[in-house]
């Protein structure tokens, strides 16, 4: 039988939200055994949120972890711990705990943790994570145990289809919006435009703009 392993860690990660591009800083300690002084910081920019600084925190930290180890993740993230919770996987495994500490509380690992992902946002080595390759998982969100919210293989196509590596640029809405007007049929082309304004149009043949044929 293969040998359990205990590891522990304090995470947390920061938004900085000084300029134009918000950059996230995030930091592990690993606490099973303090002694060794075992810790991590670094940044990331790409779609950014408190949320994502903190779930960045708590991959690098499983990253490092031996395989069939059992997993104690202490933070003050309550959005991380309610979503880890409430994904229903046969692939989730019982030996990871997400345990919740109360932020500001004084806590010294938590503070420390603190200090590491505010030092992370000034690292210039950004961690990437490749979307395109990211593996489909059969697993979903459930409100209340009952109502089931999101099929994450779903929103992974999602995420997979968008090129772009923000949720919310000025390229991507041109795209979206391209997209909507095209499978709605309201794209501005002259026969569109004939068949919903007749009488303003009335059967015009050549462009408005430069007034040549189509």
């Amino acid at each position: 039988m293969d040998r359990l392993f205990l590891q522990g860690f304090y995470t947390d990660g920061s938004l900085s939200r000084d300029d134009d591009i918000p950059i996230m800083g995030f930091g592990w300690i690993f606490t099973s055994d303090l002694s060794m002084n075992i810790k991590y910081s670094g940044s990331c920019k790409e779609w950014a949120s408190s949320t994502k600084a903190e779930l960045v925190a708590i991959i690098t930290a499983l990253i490092v972890c031996p395989p069939h180890s059992t997993i104690n993740i202490y933070t003050d993230s309550n959005n991380c711990i309610n979503t880890f919770n409430d994904l229903h996987s046969p692939k989730l495994t019982a030996r990871l705990s997400l345990i919740k500490v109360k932020a500001h509380s004084d806590n010294p690992l938590n503070d420390a943790a603190d200090i590491l992902a505010k030092e992370g946002r000034s690292s210039i080595n950004f961690i990437q994570f490749n979307i395109q390759h990211i593996k489909t998982q059969t697993c979903h969100l459930t409100f209340n145990n009952t109502t089931t919210v999101d099929h994450w293989e779903y929103s992974q196509l999602w995420f997979k289809y968008n090129s772009f590596s923000k949720p919310t640029s000025k390229q991507y809405t041109k795209h979206i919006s391209w997209r909507v007007k095209c499978s709605s049929h309201n794209l501005p082309t002259l026969d569109i435009l004939n068949r919903n304004y007749p009488e303003l149009l009335q059967n015009y043949e050549t462009c408005i703009l430069c007034s040549t044929y189509i």
